[in-house]
Parts: structure tokens; C-alpha cells; sequence
């Protein structure tokens, strides 16, 4: 019938050109179903790894060594490298060693702290070498858990399981989450705790300068540390996977540590410390403690003292500035996650305060 009424409808021409397409298309028609499975099938699977791309670019961290260690981990650091190689985790070393500088400082028969993930009671462990094998399997079956939940190479995220037990890393992968001090928050509050009788978030005071550099001063009855992986981090010198590539300042986590140690003190003009400061006698007193490096009594001698990078860019350590270059009227200590250590202005103490409500106009990061 088609046909019939096409040789009515078309001239000799056209019908010539229609039953070669007609042709053409009795050729593609039965395997038409299986191309667009394919397509479908392609498709899919492109979504699945550039979602788990970003999804790991985001958050992965190489440690590319360790800073402010004590001597206690230092000396176990040889060993510490030797089982990691022979348990197949080399990589993990400088996360190890900054574990250990959490829990004990390198002290004590058990200084990874690791008997419980044994399934012992605290410091049953008392050999530090047995300590240290038991803490450096837990972190690679850690390690593990994070990336069978497809949440990639978050050493974070490891570590923070390394803590609340493995547990967590299921719960990141259950949720499609990635991990944050947020998420690690969330999880005290409504699993850890819970669990261990505290169902009201019942909390208790925790001060120290990770808490206050986050403005949560505060951890959860029976809830674990949800800033496990952020202390631990402190010990860490990294460089973030797919960023732009630059390293963080040099004694970040010293230069923030003794920043905080001047909280409260009043701010007076010229002044350069170490009871009262102006905002660049403040910077210029922290940096030359930690550093030895004088960069500079104003503001703008101290814009010359490293590199110039964007806001956006900052991480703890770097300073911002206020004002056009070469006429800055403000400078602070970068804290990391928007915020910043500082000395305001008369009337006021050093304190810490968010770029939300005083946006820097550039930042820099200082060569020590």
C-alpha cells in the first residue's frame, strides 16, 4: 500500500532516490534498538567517571611530607616507613606519623592508640612497635572503606575512619557524601553518640586553635572528635590534586598557633608587640616568631614579602590585605575556610573574623 501510493505521489526521479533510502533503511531498522542501547550504555558510564572525578579532584590530598613533628615521632619514623612499605602503603607514611603526634606525641607503650581498633581496651597494647603495625593496618583498611564507597583517594575522609571506625566511610558511601568537618559533625551528633547513650547532642566545651579557627568550640558527649582529620591535617604539608598546583605557606599550622596565642590583646596604633599591636605589627610579630623573617612593620613593605594570589586561593598561613596595592590600609593572618586572625582597630583585640563581612582584596602568600 505504501508503496503503490509513493509511485502515485513521487516522479521516476524521486522515486529512484526513495526506494535507495527505503533500501538503506531496511539495513539499519533491525539493529536500530541495539545502537541506541549502546549510545544509552556509553552515556551512563561517561556520567559515572566524570561524576566520580570531581567528586574525588574536590577533596583528594597528596602529602608531600610532614611539619612541626616532635622528636618522640620522629624516632619512629624509620620503622614507621618500613612496615608501611611491607603492608603495601608507603604513601601513607606522613599521615601515619601525623596520627601519632594526634594521639600521643610519639609517647607512651601504644602511640598510635590502636588497641581498641584490635578490638582491646585503651592502651592494652604496650609495645610500640605492635602499636604501630595494628595502627598502620587500621588506616590502610581505612583507606580502602573510603574508596569501596567510590569516594576516591580522600586521605581525610581515611583518616577521620581511622577514628570513628569504618563505620564511617559506609555511612559517606550510603549518603553520597564526600567528607567535611560538616559531614564528620553530622555524624557524631546522629550516629557515634546516639550509639553511646547520648541521644539529646548533649555537648561539652572544646577550645584549641582547630576549634576556634572553625568557630566551633564545642565537641559532643560520647560523639568522637569530628576534628579528627583537621588535627591531624595540621601536621600534614600537602599539595590538593587538581588545584592550582602551589604548595601551602611553609609552618602553616605554627604561624597559626601562635597567632592565636594573642586573642584578646588590644589593639593600639604602631604598636608591635608582644602585649599590643596594630594590624601589621600584629602579622609582622607572628611571622618573624615562627619564621625568624621580618616582613616588613606596614602593610605595604609586607605586600613585597611573596607572591600575590588570589582570594579564593588563600589557605591558612597566607595574609590578606585591604586597599589597592601599594596603598593597603589592612592586613590579617589567613585562617583557611574564609576566615582570618587579626588586629582590628582601636578599641577592638586581636580576634577572628570571616571574610563574609570584610572581603580582602588580595591575598599573598609569604616566601620563608
Amino acid at each position: 500500500m505504501l508503496y503503490s501510493l509513493m509511485k502515485w505521489l513521487l516522479t521516476p526521479k524521486q522515486m529512484k532516490k526513495a526506494k535507495m533510502q527505503w533500501s538503506i533503511l531496511t539495513y539499519i531498522l533491525p539493529i536500530l534498538p541495539m545502537i541506541l542501547i549502546i549510545f544509552a550504555v556509553a552515556i551512563f558510564f561517561t556520567a559515572i567517571l566524570s561524576s566520580s572525578s570531581s567528586k574525588s579532584s574536590s577533596t583528594d590530598l597528596t602529602a608531600s611530607g610532614n611539619q612541626n613533628l616532635s622528636a618522640e615521632v620522629l624516632k619512629y619514623q624509620s620503622f614507621v616507613t618500613e612496615e608501611a612499605t611491607r603492608q603495601g602503603v608507603p604513601d601513607l607514611v606522613p599521615w601515619i606519623l601525623a596520627i601519632m603526634m594526634v594521639e600521643s606525641g610519639g609517647k607512651g607503650g601504644d602511640p598510635m592508640q590502636s588497641s581498641e581498633s584490635k578490638g582491646l581496651a585503651p592502651n592494652a597494647i604496650q609495645d610500640p612497635e605492635e602499636s604501630i603495625i595494628q595502627g598502620i593496618s587500621h588506616l590502610k583498611r581505612s583507606f580502602e572503606a573510603v574508596k569501596a564507597n567510590g569516594i576516591g583517594n580522600d586521605y581525610k575522609a581515611a583518616v577521620q575512619t581511622y577514628n570513628y571506625g569504618l563505620n564511617y566511610a559506609n555511612y559517606l558511601g550510603k549518603h553520597h557524601l564526600s567528607h567535611s568537618l560538616d559531614t564528620a559533625e553530622e555524624y557524631s551528633r546522629t550516629v557515634v553518640a546516639p550509639a553511646l547513650g547520648n541521644t539529646g547532642g548533649i555537648r561539652y566545651s572544646y577550645v584549641n586553635p582547630t576549634s576556634l579557627k572553625f568557630g566551633k568550640t564545642y565537641l559532643y558527649l560520647n560523639g568522637g572528635n569530628f576534628f579528627y582529620a583537621e588535627l591531624v591535617t595540621q601536621y600534614i604539608a600537602t599539595a590538593a590534586i587538581g588545584g592550582n598546583g602551589k604548595l601551602p605557606p611553609a609552618n602553616s599550622s605554627a604561624i597559626i598557633k601562635e597567632a592565636f596565642k594573642h586573642i584578646g590583646k588590644p589593639y593600639v596604633w604602631g604598636a608591635r608587640g608582644p602585649n599590643t599591636f596594630d594590624c601589621s605589627g600584629f602579622t609582622q610579630y607572628v611571622f618573624l616568631q615562627v619564621t625568624g623573617k621580618d616582613i616588613g612593620a606596614w602593610t605595604v613593605p609586607q605586600e613585597s614579602s611573596g607572591t600575590i594570589i588570589p582570594v579564593s586561593q588563600a589557605k591558612e598561613g597566607d595574609l590578606y590585605f585591604w586597599g589597592p596595592r601599594g596603598n593597603t590600609e589592612h592586613v590579617a593572618i589567613a585562617l583557611g575556610d574564609g576566615r582570618f586572625i587579626h588586629a582590628p582597630q582601636p578599641g577592638q583585640t586581636v580576634t577572628v573574623s570571616n571574610i563574609q563581612y570584610f572581603m580582602p582584596s588580595f591575598a599573598l602568600r609569604v616566601h620563608v
